[in-house]
């Protein structure tokens, strides 16, 4: 009997599709980061290096109902003396935003040692799913120790956000002169 090509089961069909939206996060990622050097440029900071430090945290499924922004992850960054650090926070996860009243959002945002992060609270609109991937920028620290948070609400009656595969936040400190 002539040698048959292996058919795609589901099982493998699934990794093909998760392959490719990581491939496709992974893509937004660098697009993203290169977008962030190339502002801090015209804006007239020096990067006059690699990122000093890059912290992953990551979690398991979350989901949450109907409740204004609550903190989610916390961690702290340390600057040493004598340097200046941007910090660049980024999340990314898959994520799925539904209601049964069209005047309810899915918010996240980062809020860095006291105030929130570059652009600013994400709002999703209900009944939106899928890849979430959002940076957040804001710096120039000097020495000292910052904490940066991830915070994310539901607003709105029976609003359900949910981080359906759990979620990888990701903060880098860059040293600017």
């Amino acid at each position: 009997m002539p040698d048959r090509p292996a058919r795609a089961t589901p099982r493998r069909r699934s990794r093909v599709r998760r392959a490719g939206a990581l491939t496709a996060v992974v893509v937004a990622t660098v697009a993203t980061a290169a977008t962030v050097h190339a502002s801090l440029v015209r804006s007239g900071a020096v990067l006059t290096g690699v990122p000093v430090r890059s912290t992953v945290l990551t979690s398991g499924a979350f989901a949450l109902t109907a409740r204004p922004l609550s903190t989610l992850r916390t961690t702290t960054v340390t600057v040493p003396p004598g340097e200046r650090h941007l910090i660049v926070a980024r999340l990314s996860a898959q994520h799925d935003c539904k209601n049964l009243v069209a005047e309810a959002t899915c918010v996240v945002q980062i809020v860095i040692g006291s105030g929130v992060a570059t652009p600013g609270p994400l709002e999703l609109p209900v009944d939106s799913k899928g890849a979430l991937l959002y940076e957040a920028v804001r710096g120039s620290f000097g020495p000292g120790t910052y904490t940066v948070a991830l915070q994310w609400g539901a607003v709105g009656a029976d609003a359900i956000f949910a981080l359906n595969r759990g979620y990888a936040f990701t903060i880098e400190q860059i040293r600017v002169a």
